[in-house]
């Protein structure tokens, strides 16, 4: 039996020390930090360029299941560029899953930095489509554990809390950005709600306006 928990004690150590390593071989989303207060973060970030699919599907977790492995047979060669020849795109970090209606999600890669909207070779799916993002603010709260819609209740109405707080409005739907593969254990899994943001000022002279 010592024998065992040893044993399981060196794997659990290896996949501790692997975590850290494999997450830091993957680009992301480049930003500034414009205000940080654990778990909670305000980030200005860049512009990029992302491939997304929408899908239906009865949960948060059979979304990003089903978006995943249509995103990722494209970067891994299925799509074909001006010569008609498939590429390998590098794979990127977080996948992001944003709610889109009833049963509805989207589901979002970013793609590596070196690649332009017009370099990008044309998805074999015609449900991947590639788009261009402008710069945004965007507000964070970072957990660990799983990620469905009962786990993170509670932390989206503290983080809908902390946007007030900064003087900002939520300006999209709450995504979720997972940064780790399934088989990372539940502790060390970094995962984290996303939220656009308006300046609440501007957000309230529009509707002035509007009105």
């Amino acid at each position: 039996m010592k024998k065992i928990i040893l044993a399981l004690a060196g794997v659990g150590a290896l996949v501790a020390a692997a975590v850290p390593i494999i997450r830091s071989s993957y680009d992301e989303p480049e930003f500034e930090s414009v205000h940080a207060s654990k778990p909670f973060e305000i980030r200005a970030y860049k512009a990029r360029i992302a491939a997304q699919t929408s899908v239906r599907a009865s949960s948060l977790r059979e979304a990003t299941t089903l978006g995943f492995e249509r995103l990722a047979g494209y970067i891994f060669g299925g799509n074909k560029d001006s010569g008609g020849t498939s590429q390998k795109i590098a794979m990127t970090t977080p996948v992001e899953s944003i709610p889109a209606g009833e049963n509805s999600y989207t589901v979002v890669f970013t793609m590596p930095p070196e690649w332009t909207l017009r370099e990008l070779p044309e998805p074999n799916d015609p449900s991947v489509v590639l788009r261009a993002e402008e710069p945004k603010l965007v507000a964070t709260a970072r957990f660990s554990g799983s990620a469905s819609e009962r786990d993170v209740s509670e932390l989206s109405k503290e983080l809908m809390e902390y946007i007030a707080e900064q003087g900002y409005v939520a300006d999209s739907e709450v995504a979720i950005a997972q940064y780790d593969p399934p088989w990372t254990p539940s502790v060390m899994r970094r995962n984290e709600m996303l939220v656009e943001l308006a300046d609440a000022n501007e957000s309230g002279s529009r509707e002035a306006t509007t009105e």
